[in-house]
């Protein structure tokens, strides 16, 4: 596990049959470090925030003031308990969401852009797994890789492509690789998919 620590949100809908070739039913992903919440637990929590700004009796003009404070509460409650709960010294928490697509029906662009500016700023690092059906939305990430594979046995044929990238990142845009060639990604998933796949 990381130094920061991580938890992994399969986003699941209600009644969703399970994939036999999915990696997290195949155990990839430790069992206390993951959670398969629906898309409604994962929405933003407004009445959290709005009951603080009214209790202060304040108004939408005096956001600004309670700004910080007001963008935490609309965190999903989970998401909040995890931050307060992570010890972390240098390392963030690191959150990782797969089939985060489902959530787009609660979130905005704007409120997207408020979440992740919030996570950034308590030391969190998040990480949004969806497939090709989020579109533009995913270019609210500062990074998006788009990785094409049809099964997780052959994860060393996958092929990675960079469509953006920070200036730190890890993997910059250098055209389409494929997962087994890139050394230390492969022997990271080598050691962890191999021995279950």
């Amino acid at each position: 596990m990381a130094p920061g620590g991580f938890r992994w949100s399969d986003v699941k809908l209600p009644g969703e049959p399970v994939d036999p070739l999915d990696p997290i039913a195949r155990g990839v992903i430790p069992e206390d470090l993951l959670s398969s919440p629906e898309p409604l637990d994962l929405a933003p929590d407004h009445a959290a925030a709005n009951a603080v700004i009214s209790q202060t009796g304040m108004t939408d003009g005096d956001l600004a003031q309670l700004g910080r404070v007001s963008d935490f509460l609309r965190l999903p409650p989970t998401t909040r308990a995890r931050i307060a709960s992570t010890e972390r010294a240098v390392a963030p928490l690191v959150l990782v969401v797969s089939n985060s697509h489902r959530l787009l029906p609660h979130y905005t662009s704007d409120s997207v852009r408020t979440a992740l500016r919030t996570l950034i700023a308590h030391g969190v690092a998040i990480f949004g797994i969806f497939p090709a059906v989020a579109g533009e939305a995913r270019f609210i990430f500062g990074n998006v890789w788009r990785l094409s594979a049809s099964d997780p046995r052959e994860w060393r044929e996958t092929k990675l492509e960079v469509e953006r990238a920070e200036a730190r990142s890890p993997i910059l845009p250098t055209g389409i690789r494929k997962l087994g060639d890139l050394p230390a990604l492969a022997e990271a998933l080598r050691t962890t998919l191999d021995p279950i796949l």
